[in-house]
């Protein structure tokens, strides 16, 4: 079996990792995390294997929030809401990180620009999911959408995958957290 081969069999077992982790997640199950993690630390090596080294940063700090999730997950805790102002700061900020990028880094691929965007929101979405508070959900939306596209073009196709199952998940996530 050639290197790339086992490189591929590990994406896809860390997107049947990420898909049980989201599932698990959504219905607010504390063993959701430890899935996360293996997940996110898999998919670190993976992406610094395909020099896709936004992600790979994402999918980092992803395994350490794991950790402080499965932490902060360990007593009880409701849902709760924040003010669609922070989702619109957000995405001002979203928008500011996409355009530093451009002007700091043009020489870089359109793709490495939505990276660092989903960097700086996937770091606040983990934090808003940890804290089990429902806006998450829409940053997910967003930042899965972002992901598909960009590891398509890095032609990691199972975490591309992933991403689109995860697209679909955070929309199960955001009807399951609602009730």
């Amino acid at each position: 079996m050639n290197p790339q081969n086992y490189v591929a069999l590990l994406e896809g077992l860390a997107a049947i990792l990420g898909a049980v982790y989201i599932v698990l997640i959504s219905n607010k199950s504390r063993l959701g995390w430890c899935f996360g993690i293996a997940s996110c630390a898999l998919f670190t090596v993976i992406c610094f294997h395909h020099e896709y080294y936004g992600q790979g940063i994402i999918q980092a700090l992803n395994t350490l929030m794991g950790f402080y999730g499965w932490w902060a997950w360990n007593r009880p805790a409701q849902t709760s809401y924040l003010s669609l102002w922070i989702l619109g700061a957000a995405l001002i900020a979203s928008a500011i990180s996409f355009s530093g990028s451009l002007f700091f880094f043009p020489q870089e691929q359109w793709s490495i620009h939505l990276d660092h965007t989903a960097l700086l929101l996937s770091c606040f979405a983990t934090y808003l999911t940890v804290r089990m508070i429902y806006e998450n959900w829409y940053l997910w939306l967003g930042i899965n959408a972002i992901t598909s596209i960009t590891a398509f073009h890095h032609e990691m196709y199972f975490f591309a995958g992933l991403s689109v199952v995860y697209l679909g998940l955070s929309f199960y996530g955001l009807y399951q957290w609602k009730k």
